[in-house]
């Protein structure tokens, strides 16, 4: 009998350590890239991936200075989901918003970082370079973000 109380004890222990891994395993970024490229592919977009791993497409090039790491930026974006392009955030009514490039996640900053004031780009960022498998926010879990941009200014 006591075995058999273990037993029930110890099953939603090792159900939910399971549950977990497997969680995990789908939101590792490890096929974001193909994802990305895929994609890419599918809609006949050309785009440059950074070194760090940011897909940029160039809409407009600007022919202003280019923001460094410890900029302040004022841009106007859309991000969006690329699995099902849900817009999940955006400046509103063609405002603009400034904020510090170190205090965006590494694929926005990424992307940022090979632009010129004036620019239009479309980031593609895979899930390592945005929100992870553990986003603090609203944004889902393991996504694939899709962000355009303007860099209206460095500021």
């Amino acid at each position: 009998m006591k075995k058999f109380f273990f037993l029930l004890l110890a099953l939603p222990l090792v159900l939910t350590s399971c549950t977990k891994d497997d969680d995990d395993s789908q939101f590792n970024g490890e096929n974001d890239r193909e994802i990305i490229l895929q994609y890419l592919a599918d809609n006949n977009i050309t785009a440059t991936e950074t070194a760090l791993g940011t897909f940029v497409q160039t809409i407009e090039e600007g022919t202003g200075n280019m923001p460094s790491a410890n900029s302040r930026v004022e841009v106007r974006y859309k991000g969006l989901y690329l699995s099902d392009e849900v817009v999940f955030d955006e400046t509103a009514d063609n405002n603009t918003t400034e904020f510090n490039m170190g205090g965006v996640i590494a694929g926005f900053r990424d992307g940022l970082e090979t632009m010129r004031v004036g620019g239009t780009s479309v980031l593609y960022i895979p899930s390592q370079l945005g929100y992870g498998a553990n986003p603090s926010n609203s944004i889902r879990r393991g996504a694939i973000l899709i962000f355009e941009v303007e860099l209206v200014g460095i500021v």
